[in-house]
């Protein structure tokens, strides 16, 4: 959109299409009352009009002062690009020119229609210029302006305790980790799991990303961050201390409804009649809410010792 400033026989307003219609930026107090032709001290009397083209909009105002040019006190109608207008309220309007409705007035620019607190005393307009005229009403409106936004923002922080809070978004199903197998690998036997994700969306978990590796995992396998288990018949399980490197760590996850397989090699010697492994997930996103995954307990008898 063109922003300049125009002579009204440019102002071919109701033939031209809402995107080429002329508004007047505001840049300061003091050319703003220089270039304008009308500056006027309304009240509304009717602001109910529907906007018409180019959202040129009527209303019906009383003059009670003229500030700038020769505009009669009095009722009439002028136009405005539709700014909000109420009955009852006063108003400061300003023209550049411009003719719309037949109304010899258009407030066609930023600031052209400005309320007026109701407390602001219009005597304090005498004998002043254009522009300080202009300047007290801007003043007036900008403090009002001021405490409104400052009550709006209270009521607002009230409002927002009325607001129904969002439900908590329901958390996946946890992975569902289950014994494959055995194999012996040169000394020692290797137990095979598959980590399975029930869910549609992924479940992220803690391991090592597939491209840490030369060659990168194949498809279908996973390097969780597990915890193993032993225990005798009728005991407690037993945690075996891990260590592991932190070297490729990072986001992993298994996708909606697939699943990825691992191993673990069985390090534990002596008596212990079930073993169980886990995987740490997450069950808040990556790295939040961690949790374990157990598997079934595997009998000893099952694992195909060297």
């Amino acid at each position: 959109m063109t922003r300049s400033l125009v002579p009204a026989a440019a102002l071919l307003l109701l033939a031209l299409p809402a995107a080429a219609l002329p508004i007047v930026p505001f840049t300061d107090t003091k050319t703003f009352a220089e270039k304008a032709t009308d500056v006027l001290v309304v009240e509304c009397v009717n602001a109910d009009a529907p906007s018409g083209p180019n959202g040129v909009t009527p209303v019906q105002v009383d003059v009670q002062k003229v500030l700038k040019g020769d505009r009669k006190m009095g009722k009439t109608k002028l136009a405005t690009l539709g700014q909000p207008m109420e009955k009852g309220r006063k108003y400061l309007m300003a023209s550049f020119g411009g003719n719309a409705l037949d109304s010899g007035f258009l407030a066609q620019a930023d600031l052209a229609v400005v309320e007026i607190p109701a407390s602001f005393d219009l005597k304090a307009l005498d004998g002043k210029t254009v522009a300080e005229q202009m300047q007290l009403v801007f003043d007036a409106r900008r403090e009002q302006v001021r405490l409104l936004l400052i009550q709006l923002e209270r009521e607002k922080a009230l409002l927002e305790k009325t607001a129904p809070k969002p439900p908590e978004p329901a958390k996946p199903d946890p992975p569902e980790v289950t014994f494959a197998g055995a194999e012996v690998r040169g000394t020692h036997t290797h137990l095979l799991f598959d980590v399975a994700n029930p869910n549609a969306v992924p479940v992220p978990f803690a391991g090592y990303a597939p491209d840490s590796f030369t060659p990168k995992l194949p498809e279908g396998t996973v390097k969780p961050l597990y915890a193993i288990e032993y225990r005798a018949k009728g005991g407690e399980w037993k945690e075996d201390k891990l260590g592991w490197c932190g070297t490729g760590v990072g986001p992993v996850s298994v996708a909606g409804k697939q699943k990825g397989r691992f191993d673990t090699p069985v390090y534990k010697e002596g008596e212990w009649d079930e073993v169980r492994v886990g995987v740490v997930w997450f069950a808040g996103g990556h790295g939040k809410d961690p949790q374990t995954a157990w598997s079934k307990p595997v009998a000893r008898k099952d694992v195909k010792k060297e």
